[in-house]
């Protein structure tokens, strides 16, 4: 339950042999855990033990935003953030105008890279009827004017395209003009002493 839970282990302390100086102990067995139990009688989880005192200092309030836990855009900040970069202002730029306007890295509630990643999934939400929907529609009606166009491809749960292959009339043509010739022309192999034709 706790990040420092547990010793570092003896050996990496007694290394004579070491290139580098330790790192910072931040492992000191703190004793805070927390272990549930499904009682089948009553159909329910207990809470079989709870130890809630920590042996060492808690982070800081100021860092708090810092743990993954606790990061995340706010609904009133990705509105704010959209609206920023729909008029074409940069991500850092961005960021230094939340962080002046809320005053400051503490207060925010996130990263930058928070910001690129809520920038990243909303560009994989808007592809979903951008480019890829035009280029399959494009393909359709391709396939209406050349009936030998072969088109293959497969979406994944979240309805994202995972894999495209198509391949128009001319090029089919071209492949079978090929697969006749290599027949016409005796090949010899040898592998493994068999000899394939």
């Amino acid at each position: 339950m706790c990040n420092r839970n547990g010793l570092r282990n003896k050996k990496h302390l007694t290394r004579v042999d070491r290139k580098k100086d330790h790192r910072p102990l931040t492992q000191n067995n703190c004793p805070v855990r927390l272990r549930i139990r499904y009682n089948s009688e009553i159909l329910r989880w207990r809470v079989i033990v709870f130890e809630e005192c920590h042996n060492h200092e808690l982070t800081p309030l100021r860092y708090i935003h810092l743990f993954p836990a606790y990061r995340g855009l706010t609904d009133a900040d990705k509105a704010q953030v959209d609206n920023l970069q729909s008029y074409g202002i940069r991500t850092c730029q961005i960021m230094g105008y939340i962080v002046a306007n809320k005053g400051g890295y503490d207060v925010v509630g996130f990263t930058k890279n928070d910001l690129h990643y809520y920038f990243g999934m909303k560009m994989g939400i808007d592809i979903r009827d951008g480019d890829i929907v035009a280029s399959l529609s494009y393909l359709r009606g391709k396939a209406c004017l050349d009936p030998m166009l072969y088109v293959k491809y497969e979406t994944d749960s979240n309805e994202k395209l995972k894999s495209l292959f198509w391949a128009d009339g001319w090029v089919e043509m071209i492949f079978c003009v090929l697969a006749m010739l290599f027949r016409l022309i005796p090949h010899t192999r040898k592998i493994n002493t068999i000899f394939l034709w």
